[in-house]
């Protein structure tokens, strides 16, 4: 739309509201001005359910469960299926992990 129709438009859109430019600016400036409001209060402010943090909480300790028998799981294939070695075999990896970590803050400090 070129400018000449562009303002045509504005002025009959004026004309059936019955109000001046300036008092159309300050209206459409004022409703942009509550929209950010309200968007900044949004992202300052969260509100949580206590039925969803409980929520949160049961998938979180799911989860765990799984991530410990995947692990237990793992020990046990690599033991070859026996019980007692895929325990000791946990319990090496844990040890090793720990060491490694240990290793690697000693070489960057």
């Amino acid at each position: 739309m070129d400018k000449r129709k562009l303002h045509k438009r504005k002025k009959t859109v004026l004309k059936k509201k019955k109000m001046g430019y300036q008092e159309f600016i300050d209206k459409i400036n004022l409703i942009h001005k509550e929209r950010r409001e309200m968007e900044n209060f949004l992202r300052r402010v969260w509100v949580f359910n206590a039925e969803d943090v409980l929520e949160y909480m049961e998938i979180k300790k799911k989860n765990e469960k799984i991530l410990e028998e995947h692990i237990r799981q793992k020990a046990l294939r690599e033991s070859g299926g026996n019980p007692d070695n895929a325990e000791l075999n946990t319990s090496l990896n844990a040890e090793s992990e720990l060491t490694s970590g240990l290793h690697i803050d000693k070489m960057t400090e």
